[in-house]
């Protein structure tokens, strides 16, 4: 999928999301493709400006393994994030870097262990949903995420980080995370 610059910004727009102008104000977005397939299948990217537009997109999942899925954390069932703009933060996940949760997010609560993201139940809190890496080049969602948003690879995962730390240096340590449906780019 290509998106510009002003393709985001003209989706944001769309979802009535916040969007950032200026050098390093970042506006981080996640774009869920498919679902249910524990395949990293979906895109985490991050559009700016530094003299000129960038967008830069990587490969990741917004949808939790099918390990979870199957095995819920909560006895309310798993959670899968709604499309929606959320609140993080640079923090730590199971001990390594990452954006947690700064606000309130809503999630799909799948408790009946078919795989299917049910959109009958939302919950609406803290529960770390954190956007973090995977493995060196994981292949599998498996265990990587029970409804966090995760980076296939370390690689990708640093050049989003750096990029973070870049606009954290201008404008603190908080940001927007979008999450949209492949359905919002049609």
């Amino acid at each position: 999928m290509k998106l510009s610059y002003n393709d985001i910004e003209h989706f944001y727009a769309k979802k009535g999301y916040k969007f950032y102008k200026g050098k390093y104000n970042i506006n981080i977005f996640g774009v869920r493709c498919q679902t249910d397939t524990n395949q990293f299948d979906d895109l985490i990217g991050v559009a700016y400006q530094n003299n000129y537009d960038v967008v830069e997109v990587f490969t990741a999942t917004t949808d939790p393994g099918k390990y979870y899925l199957n095995t819920p954390m909560n006895k309310k069932g798993t959670a899968i994030l709604v499309e929606g703009q959320y609140k993080y933060q640079l923090g730590l996940h199971k001990g390594k870097d990452a954006l947690v949760q700064k606000g309130q997010v809503k999630v799909f609560r799948d408790n009946n262990k078919d795989n299917n993201h049910d959109k009958g139940y939302i919950d609406n809190g803290f529960f770390g949903i954190n956007i973090h890496r995977a493995g060196k080049g994981s292949t599998q969602i498996d265990k990587w995420s029970a409804g966090c948003q995760v980076f296939s690879t370390e690689s990708q995962f640093l050049r989003f980080l750096n990029i973070v730390n870049e606009s954290k240096k201008l404008y603190g340590n908080s940001f927007t995370y979008s999450l949209f449906s492949k359905c919002d780019f049609v």
